[in-house]
C-alpha cells in the first residue's frame, strides 16, 4: 500500500498493524460459538407502539426490560406474578424484571399525562436507572433544552 506522505518506516508499521489486527480477528472468530436460547416472553398489548428498546442483566442473571406501551399492556400472562399495566398519558414506560429462567418478578409503570420513552437500561449496586425521553410542552418565549419537543434524563427507580 502507497501513501505519499508516509516514510518507510511508517508504511511497516502501518502494515504490522493491519496484520495484527487481521491476525486477531481470525482468533477471536475462531473461539466463538452458537448460543442456545435459554427463554424468550411475550408482553404487552394490542397496541402498536409497544415497543422494547432497552435490556440489561444484573450479577444474579436476572435481566431487565425497558421501552414503551400504549393503553394497556400485560407482563408474564398466566405466571404467579402476573402484572397488567395502564398508561397515565398517550404512551409510558415500562420497565420489567425476569428472573433467571425468565419468570416475570416484576413489572411497573413510569411517566405521566404527556408521552415518556424508556430508551435504555442500566443496573448496579444502587438500583435500576433508565435513559428516559420526556415530551416537554411550554408555552411560548419559554426555553427548554430539548429536541422536538423531547428533552432526555435519567430516571432511578430505586433498589432491585
Amino acid at each position: 500500500m502507497y501513501h505519499p506522505n508516509l516514510s518507510s518506516p511508517q508504511k511497516h508499521g502501518l502494515i504490522g498493524a493491519i496484520l495484527i489486527l487481521t491476525l486477531l480477528a481470525l482468533l477471536s472468530t475462531t473461539t466463538l460459538q452458537a448460543q442456545d436460547l435459554i427463554w424468550a416472553k411475550r408482553a404487552g398489548g394490542s397496541s402498536f407502539s409497544d415497543i422494547g428498546f432497552g435490556i440489561a442483566g444484573d450479577g444474579s442473571g436476572n435481566s431487565y426490560v425497558t421501552g414503551i406501551f400504549g393503553g394497556s399492556a400485560t407482563f408474564g400472562p398466566g405466571e404467579a406474578n402476573e402484572t397488567t399495566l395502564t398508561t397515565a398519558g398517550s404512551v409510558d414506560i415500562f420497565v420489567a424484571k425476569y428472573d433467571v429462567n425468565g419468570a416475570l418478578v416484576w413489572a411497573k409503570r413510569a411517566g405521566g399525562s404527556d408521552s415518556d420513552v424508556g430508551l435504555g437500561i442500566a443496573v448496579d449496586n444502587s438500583g435500576v436507572n433508565i435513559l428516559r425521553s420526556k415530551e416537554v410542552r411550554c408555552k411560548q418565549n419559554y426555553r427548554v433544552a430539548s429536541k422536538n419537543g423531547y428533552r432526555g434524563e435519567i430516571k432511578s427507580i430505586g433498589a432491585t
